[in-house]
């Protein structure tokens, strides 16, 4: 079956979530995998952007380390509410934390090159042209030995069903070559339905 044609469902779907109170994907707790990449000492802090920062849980964390964020997300209730949080911080993790609304097949929000792109949980979402702008985007703002750390659901659905979300590790890797090389990987589940965390390096 045709996977991750997701596009304005998908996207309503988060809207109107955000808009009810109901994300349990929004955690408000930092992941271990980017807490133990962060916290590692293997990158020293520069300029990061989290792709579908949601509530901005993830980049006021990096802010905290020494980083500096850019947050995008196409969902302006959870803008609303990151940039909320944000103000709630110390003045040093404010200046070096920003907020957009945005699209992350059209980076419009990026000004300078990344060192690191975080994405928990977008690029799965993205239908294959989407994946394929998104991806473009990624390389032409990232400086070479940039790291991406992405969380992604594998193919969801049950057997004999069309798959309709979700990316398995060889639809990623190839998505992402040439310019990304995967260095490490984790499968795992989350709701009984295949995950896993990837972290690639720009070659």
């Amino acid at each position: 079956g045709k996977v991750g044609r997701m596009g304005w469902r998908q996207r309503w779907n988060f809207w109107r979530a955000y808009l009810h109170g109901r994300t349990p994907w929004d955690t408000l707790i930092t992941p271990p995998e980017l807490e133990g990449l962060i916290l590692s000492g293997d990158l020293a802090p520069g300029q990061a952007v989290d792709l579908g920062c949601g509530t901005g849980t993830n980049a006021i964390f990096m802010a905290r380390h020494g980083w500096t964020v850019v947050g995008v997300d196409f969902a302006p209730q959870a803008i609303l509410r990151a940039r909320r949080r944000l103000a709630q911080a110390p003045r040093e993790i404010q200046e070096r934390v920003v907020f957009h609304v945005g699209d992350v097949t059209r980076w419009r929000f990026a000004t300078t090159p990344f060192d690191f792109a975080l994405d928990i949980g977008c690029l799965h979402a993205l239908s294959p042209t989407e994946r394929a702008a998104y991806v473009a985007e990624l390389t032409r703002h990232t400086r070479m030995g940039a790291r991406f750390l992405l969380y992604a659901r594998g193919p969801q659905g049950r057997a004999g069903h069309t798959i309709r979300f979700g990316l398995d590790q060889t639809t990623i890797e190839t998505a992402l070559a040439p310019s990304f090389a995967l260095t490490w990987s984790q499968q795992g589940e989350e709701r009984g339905q295949p995950s896993g965390w990837y972290l690639f390096v720009r070659q």
